[in-house]
C-alpha cells in the first residue's frame, strides 16, 4: 500500500509517518487470530486512525493546536500499550513490535517538537 509520491511530498513528515504506521497497523492487525478481532483489533485500528486524524487536524486548528496535539500524543501512548499487548500475546513478533515501537517513538518526538512551536506558527 503505497501512496502517490507527489501527494506524499506535499504532506508534513509527521502526517506521512503517522499515516504510514496506520496503513501498516490496519494490514497487520487483520492477520491477528479471530479470537482477538473482537476487542483488540478494533481498538488498535480506531486508536491509530484517531491519532492520524488529530495530527491532520492540528494543521488547521491553530488556536486549539496544543490541545489537539496533546490528544494525539495520548493516542500514541495508547498505541504503545496496545502494541505491547499484541507482542505479549504473540500476535506480533519481536521484529515487527520493535519496528512499530520505533515508529511510535519518532512520531511522539515529532508531536513533542510541534507542541513547542508557538501558537499561530508552524
Amino acid at each position: 500500500m503505497t501512496r502517490e509520491p507527489s501527494v506524499a511530498q506535499e504532506e508534513p513528515p509527521l502526517f506521512t509517518k503517522s499515516y504510514d504506521l496506520l496503513l501498516w497497523m490496519m494490514a497487520e492487525s487483520t492477520r491477528f487470530p479471530e479470537l482477538h478481532r473482537g476487542a483488540l483489533v478494533p481498538r488498535l485500528q480506531a486508536t491509530a486512525l484517531e491519532m492520524v486524524l488529530l495530527i491532520a487536524g492540528a494543521r488547521y486548528r491553530v488556536r486549539e493546536r496544543a490541545s489537539v496535539l496533546e490528544r494525539a500524543d495520548r493516542r500514541v501512548d495508547e498505541l504503545r500499550v496496545l502494541l505491547r499487548v499484541s507482542k505479549d500475546l504473540r500476535l506480533l513478533n519481536q521484529a515487527k513490535y520493535l519496528d512499530a515501537a520505533a515508529r511510535l517513538r519518532e512520531i511522539g518526538k515529532m508531536i513533542g517538537g510541534w507542541k513547542k512551536v508557538p501558537q499561530g506558527t508552524g
